[in-house]
């Protein structure tokens, strides 16, 4: 995760294995980079995926966190909601 301004943190990659999905682990992978964030100040996280099968299951787990896309790249953002694990 990056940080590139205090007001917003950027998640690159969040990955669970295939045979270790449905298990609620890429959830609590979010609900920590989202308390990471607050704790560093940033009230905003974004996340990119692209549209593939692939990422299917990211863009529903981010899409059941809140998260909506805002470009044509999927990134996704959660507005004017302060970032943390419980706040979702």
């Amino acid at each position: 995760m990056d940080t590139p301004d205090r007001g917003t943190a950027h998640l690159h990659r969040l990955v669970v294995a295939e045979a270790d999905r449905s298990r609620g682990l890429g959830r609590h992978l979010l609900d920590q980079c989202l308390f990471h964030a607050a704790r560093t100040g940033a009230p905003r996280l974004t996340a990119t995926t692209d549209a593939t099968d692939l990422h299917a299951p990211a863009v529903r787990l981010l899409s059941r966190s809140g998260f909506t896309p805002v470009d044509t790249l999927a990134v996704h953002h959660r507005p004017g909601r302060p970032a943390g694990p419980h706040n979702p």
